[in-house]
């Protein structure tokens, strides 16, 4: 595997005003660390760095650094991957890069996308699929690290799952979560309860409406009856006085 190249310097100017100097001469101040040696400052061109990501392997490109010291006169060769990067919140211009160096002879930790294909037998059934993990974690050789992990999903039944144990590894590569890790599985939709249509409701409302009319008609009818039984109750009294006085 061919390594994507890079040219960087050396700087020794530190600081935030260093760093401001170097953005306005057109340079990203990054920094190289591991492998148990010294921490160097470094400055590179942006417009190199994002088109050597821009690759197919993008955050997971296995970079090969020229670090040229311009005070030690020295050009080295140095592996490195891009760890962390900062961009302007507004511009969206690279602001600061960290790379970790590597060992072509040792494994590196990375995220490696999973591509799901196929037709599963669930979705035949009326099953929907669903993907828990779009991405596998995997210790791989700086010259083995995959593009992608291709999971074929065919034979996913209704209410199964695909697990990490079931993909396929390419040489130099092996995953490092759990096997038993589901990356998709496969269900039935959940029904959702109708709601109300315009009509529904407006029908429950005068329904509703209806009913408290009845119900006021009643209540008014019987408190009409009320006084025309005491009326009738006055008349007889006064009837029954007049007959008393007549005798």
């Amino acid at each position: 595997m061919e390594f994507v190249k890079v040219e960087a310097t050396v700087r020794y100017d530190r600081g935030k005003g260093a760093c401001r100097r170097l953005r306005r001469e057109g340079f990203v101040p990054a920094i190289l660390y591991g492998q148990g040696k010294e921490t160097v400052a470094l400055s590179v061109s942006p417009k190199e760095l994002v088109t050597a990501l821009a690759g197919p392997l993008r955050g997971n490109t296995v970079l090969s650094i020229s670090i040229n010291d311009r005070a030690k006169k020295s050009v080295e060769e140095r592996m490195a991957m891009v760890r962390d990067h900062q961009y302007e919140p507004l511009s969206r211009v690279l602001r600061h890069v960290d790379f970790l160096a590597v060992d072509p002879g040792r494994e590196v930790r990375v995220e490696v996308p999973v591509r799901f294909e196929g037709r599963s037998l669930g979705e035949a059934a009326g099953g929907q699929l669903m993907a828990l993990h779009r991405t596998v974690t995997m210790d791989c050789l700086p010259s083995a690290i995959p593009v992608v992990i291709v999971a074929d999903v065919t034979n996913v039944t209704l209410n199964g799952h695909l697990t990490v144990k079931e993909l396929a590894a390419p040489e130099g590569a092996r995953f490092a979560m759990s096997p038993d890790t589901n990356l998709v599985s496969c269900q039935l939709p959940k029904r959702e309860e109708k709601p109300a249509t315009v009509a529904e409701e407006g029908a429950e409302g005068e329904a509703a409406a209806a009913e408290g009319e009845g119900g006021e008609k009643a209540e008014g009818a019987a408190k009409e009856g009320e006084p025309a039984k005491d009326d009738a109750k006055d008349k007889g009294k006064d009837k029954g006085k007049g007959k008393g006085k007549e005798k």
